[in-house]
């Protein structure tokens, strides 16, 4: 598949999660997961992978890649190697969410590194990895969306007078 080939079908991806949450996503929250993710037969580290590595991924990974893109002093060929190194070296964040998430980052992530080479310009890298960054971007929204927010009601924060009160009682019942 060539790099154009490649960016129409992250975009057609794009545009089937924009409005629908992915199918994967709704399997893992309501824990239906294929992958085998999770431990202690519960998934709800899975949907914090989902979420913190498609933040790694949009983020920390691409945002980067397509800021030097823009940058004179980076040639096409530094950005091929970066983008190499930051897709399959460490954390792999596409190889981690395609576990976790959509097989289809991996897939498309492998897919970028098989394109890098025929890529002649800027330009195009930034259509190709500009296209995968938006669809990570839309995985971090439905992963965002559908969290089970509402958990965090189970570590309520206390006051420093609280704490203090809590501790003078404490100190009360150690002297009785």
């Amino acid at each position: 598949m060539n790099w154009r080939e490649l960016k129409a079908s992250i975009e057609e991806e794009t545009d089937r999660i924009w409005l629908n949450e992915p199918e994967e996503l709704y399997r893992i929250r309501h824990g239906i997961g294929s992958s085998g993710a999770g431990s202690f037969g519960q998934y709800f580290s899975t949907l914090v992978f989902a979420n913190v590595y498609t933040i790694t991924l949009g983020n920390h990974v691409l945002y980067p890649l397509l800021q030097a893109c823009e940058d004179p002093d980076f040639s096409l060929e530094a950005l091929k190697k970066m983008t190499h190194c930051s897709l399959f070296s460490g954390l792999q964040p596409a190889l981690l969410l395609s576990h976790v998430s959509s097989p289809r980052v991996n897939e498309f992530a492998q897919g970028i590194a098989a394109a890098l080479p025929e890529i002649s310009s800027k330009g195009e890298y930034r259509e190709l990895v500009g296209a995968f960054k938006l669809y990570i971007n839309i995985l971090q929204y439905w992963a965002l969306i559908v969290f089970p927010w509402h958990i965090g009601k189970l570590f309520p924060s206390m006051p420093v007078e609280k704490l203090k009160e809590l501790l003078t009682l404490a100190g009360a019942d150690t002297q009785n």
